[in-house]
């Protein structure tokens, strides 16, 4: 089911409406999962940039790799 951040879940007569901490736990939940894979994917372009440095012995080709790794960060920032 997708949902907007704001829009409020429906309950059924059994329910209790969250509270104020349940909600908070929720978004530690997100923020960390979040975290979590933007560190896993910053890892393995750091990686994959050690990888393609390590294949070549040109100096020059190794600071093209390293220009267009820093570019990919600025623009692929979230």
């Amino acid at each position: 089911m997708l949902m907007s951040h704001l829009e409020e879940p429906k309950l059924t007569d059994d329910e209790e409406p969250p509270t104020e901490q349940d909600k908070k736990r929720k978004l530690v939940t997100v923020h960390s999962i979040s975290l979590q894979q933007f560190v896993y994917e910053k890892l393995k372009a750091q990686q994959m940039l050690v990888f393609l440095i390590s294949q070549y012995n040109d100096f020059n080709l190794k600071m093209v790799i390293f220009f267009y790794y820093c570019l990919a960060l600025i623009l692929f920032r979230s």
